[in-house]
Order: C-alpha cells, then structure tokens, then sequence
C-alpha cells in the first residue's frame, strides 16, 4: 500500500509462496535440530495473522503465509497445519471460523472458501466468489454460514451440501463488514452504504448512507 509522501515497499519474495516444506526443512546434517524446530514452530513470524477462532480448547488462526494452524489452547501444541500443495489457500488467510460439526472453514484472499476436513489435511474449495473474502460467519445451531467479499457480494452457504443458497447483490464496492442475526443481516462496504437483507428471502429490505459515504469498517446488530 502506499500513502502520502510514502516510499515503494518491496514484498518479501516469501510472502508470494505458502509455508515452509517440513520436509526440505529437516534434511541434512541437523535433521533433529530442524525437526524440532518444525515442530515448535507457528506460522511463518515475518507475515501476520489475520483471523482467529475458538471451539472448546482449540484455537484456529489463518495467516499470510496462507496456512491455518490449531492449537490446543491449554497446552501451546500445535495439533495440525491446514495447508498442502494439493489443498488450501494461495494467498492470505483474511477469515475463519468453526462449524458446530467440528470443521473449519476459511476465507482468503485468493476469493477461496475453504470447508476443511474434521481431522484429515484436505478441504472442498468454493469459488463462487470472485474476489478477496473480507469476513466470514457460521451459525452456531446449524450449518448456515454467510461470508462478505471485495466482489461487492454476500453469500448465504450451505455447508451440510458446502453450495451456495443465494447471494446477496446490492453494494457497488466491495463490502467490508456485516453483523447477522436470525434472518437478519446488516452490511457495510466501501461505497458508505448500509444495507439490511433478508437472507431467507435475499432481499434488501432498507439502504442507509450514513458517514458522509465514507467506507464502512465495523458494525454490530443490538
């Protein structure tokens, strides 16, 4: 990104490719040395985390080094690393979130949703969107989620049949921010505009502009 007055800044090459390869990490003379640094290691230190969540003892967290990783939150272990060069995301991890059968799903920025698998490194891709994913939500008592995207789109997902029930088209930049309660769902985007669907119906029952048309970041439901 570049601001005012501000200088080019470089990309690290890294940041361009996924995690590191355990298994090219641990050859050579140090292959226990390397193993265990493997093994303590988290994401990748020079690139953010992004996202987090919580079910029970475990932590999730997705990265920019386009990996997630659980954790168990009483002990500091990693139990495994949600990533391979046949699955997952290839660019940043922006958003996750568990589903109440014990699968995590993720949102990148490569316009990716991904349902991974309960215990096994391997996930069903879902693109229906068509640019980055800016948030993600699941509801707790079923298998309905609802994700946000820089394609000025919501989509309402199934995930017990991981499709699509419906989008939500309306915004006309990409949509930042949304709260959702019951069948009610509130969004926020770059174009200043708040708008209120019915996700049942994928209508949009009210539009506000509000903040002089500046963008939208945050929003809560009360």
């Amino acid at each position: 990104h570049y601001g005012r007055g501000s200088k080019k800044m470089e990309l690290r090459e890294s940041w361009r490719s996924g995690p590191v390869d355990e298994g090219r990490v641990m050859g050579g003379e140090n292959a226990q040395d390397s193993a265990a640094a493997v093994v303590g290691q988290a994401h990748d230190p020079t690139r953010p985390i992004l996202c987090l969540d919580v079910r029970g003892d475990d932590v999730v967290t997705g990265s920019a080094d386009h990996s997630l990783i659980v954790f168990d939150a009483v002990t500091g272990k990693r139990r495994r690393t949600l990533y391979s060069k046949t699955y997952g995301h290839t660019d940043w991890v922006t958003c996750c979130a568990y589903l109440p059968d014990g699968r995590i799903v993720s949102g990148g920025s490569d316009a990716a949703i991904c349902v991974w698998d309960a215990s096994a490194v391997r996930c069903m891709t879902l693109k229906d969107h068509r640019a980055s994913v800016s948030r993600l939500q699941v509801d707790a008592a079923s298998l309905v989620g609802l994700s946000s995207s820089y394609d000025c789109s919501l989509i309402v997902w199934d995930f017990q049949r991981c499709s699509q029930i419906h989008a939500l088209s309306g915004h006309r930049k990409p949509v930042t921010t949304f709260s959702w309660h019951n069948s009610l769902v509130a969004s926020g985007g770059r174009d200043g505009e708040i708008r209120c669907w019915d996700i049942n119906t994928s209508s949009c029952v009210s539009k506000l502009t509000l903040h002089d048309g500046k963008q939208v970041l945050s929003m809560k439901l009360l």
